[in-house]
């Protein structure tokens, strides 16, 4: 019989549980903090595309294309080292400066010679960029400072398992992004890109400074004073974190290759509709790093612990985590051109269905970012970036063939192939690892590829 004592035992119970279980509590607070963030993500997109004319996203999608790759080819390939070295160096020392203090010495010097290098070249930028007013570039310039800052940060916040703190800058992030847009909305401030970059910069400072400071709470010595670093640990790092280099410059050409191509085969109106679609994409992807920043640090403890629970949910977690996001996906391809028409009018109509292809993709990322964690685990990151190296080549080849010929349809159903055959590739080496199966997980992706395939067949037919 149900009893008010019985139900309020249960959830004391429960409470206490999760209380205890630190994984839990950092889903929890990373989830709640993404979830906060897409939301204000996704006002924000609304806005932006009410704002801006599809040309003016387009020279805002080159300057994101160009700041991504300074980010990707010169800081973030070599963050992973930090919760790798900085979790032994934390039950060791009880600090994470002499990790902190290798990874300064790989990426300061080269922010600085892009730095120089942006404002020396900064004519031919601006060509690129299709723009003349040169705050375009000093902008670009103050966001590849306060990106690596943040980057660094980040990183070191995650080998402490701070993952709210983390979850909190994106959230003050897409704050900031949506209170600029709604002075531009209302006609406060005339809207123009110069003065959207400006500001997006400026806040990005302030919440980079409360990354800063917030270090402090776990005691001192995590970034300064800067420790004396041997060579051999610097080779070491180097050895561990250099394959990313490869592996995030095939992530960007999977990002990025798509707004090359457009730019030369399809108009202005194709690249700014096209990308305007392809930013709503990415704020739902951003929920599959929650997988990939909780459960690399998680796993090494698990791994240390009992190899049996990396087994056990190397063996479960891609099969749902693939399908339970496969329902979710089908379930809302009827309903987003209906919300979008209400928005926008006709303004977007004719991406809509490249929009579709790409959201096919989203089983395949989440996939993809419950098994690299395993991988990355058990030192197997020179796997993981063949596998995205691969991807990159089979976008970059299907982005040639398609996009000449099919326009932003094709750069879509390259982008989702790309994303496709990385999840698929990271499936063989876990079934060898833990001698597991996942016969369905392949089967799933299979599935996908067929519908989306008749997907493509029935938008350019």
């Amino acid at each position: 019989m149900f009893t008010p004592s019985r139900t309020t035992s249960r959830v004391t119970t429960f409470v206490r549980l999760f209380s205890a279980n630190k994984f839990a509590r950092d889903a929890l607070s990373l989830s709640l903090g993404r979830g906060l963030n897409l939301l204000l993500g996704f006002a924000s997109v609304l806005m932006f595309g009410i704002v801006f004319s599809k040309p003016q996203i387009g020279t805002i999608s080159l300057y994101e294309m160009v700041l991504g790759l300074v980010l990707t080819m010169g800081i973030t390939w070599s963050a992973i080292g930090v919760p790798r070295y900085g979790k032994e160096e934390l039950s060791t020392y009880d600090t994470l400066n002499r990790t902190s203090t290798l990874r300064l010495c790989l990426i300061a010097p080269v922010t600085i010679l892009v730095l120089v290098s942006v404002l020396v070249f900064r004519q031919p930028l601006m060509q690129y960029l299709g723009t003349d007013q040169p705050g375009l570039i000093l902008c670009l310039a103050f966001y590849i400072l306060v990106s690596a800052l943040h980057d660094h940060l980040s990183s070191l916040h995650s080998a402490l398992e701070d993952h709210a703190t983390n979850a909190a800058f994106f959230v003050g992030q897409s704050v900031a992004k949506l209170t600029i847009l709604s002075l531009f909305v209302t006609g406060l401030i005339a809207p123009n890109v110069v003065g959207f970059m400006a500001a997006i910069v400026g806040a990005d400072m302030l919440l980079v400074l409360l990354l800063w400071l917030r270090l402090p709470h776990y005691g001192t010595g995590y970034i300064l004073p800067l420790h004396s670093v041997r060579w051999d640990q610097l080779r070491q790092y180097i050895r561990y974190v250099y394959p990313q280099f490869l592996g995030f410059a095939g992530i960007y050409v999977i990002n990025w290759i798509d707004v090359y191509y457009i730019r030369k085969y399809c108009s202005m109106d194709d690249l700014g509709a096209y990308q305007f679609l392809y930013s709503i994409f990415v704020k739902l992807t951003s929920f599959a790093l929650i997988a990939n920043t909780i459960l690399f640090p998680r796993i090494l403890v698990w791994k240390e612990k009992d190899e049996q629970i990396v087994r056990r949910f190397a063996r479960s977690a891609p099969m749902w985590v693939f399908l339970v996001v496969c329902l979710a996906t089908f379930a809302a391809l009827p309903i987003f051109p209906v919300g979008f028409d209400l928005f926008f009018g006709e303004k977007y109509v004719d991406a809509y269905s490249s929009l579709a292809i790409l959201l096919c993709s989203l089983p395949c990322i989440f996939c993809s970012y419950t098994l690299i964690p395993i991988m990355n685990s058990f030192d197997q990151v020179k796997r993981v970036q063949a596998v995205n190296i691969a991807a990159a080549c089979c976008n970059l080849a299907l982005d040639a063939w398609l996009v000449p010929a099919y326009g932003i349809v094709g750069a879509a159903l390259a982008t989702f192939a790309a994303f496709w055959t990385k999840s698929l590739l990271l499936i063989p080496p876990i079934r060898r690892r833990f001698n597991i199966g996942l016969k369905l997980t392949v089967a799933l992706h299979v599935a996908l590829a067929v519908v989306v395939v008749s997907l493509f067949g029935r938008y350019t037919h």
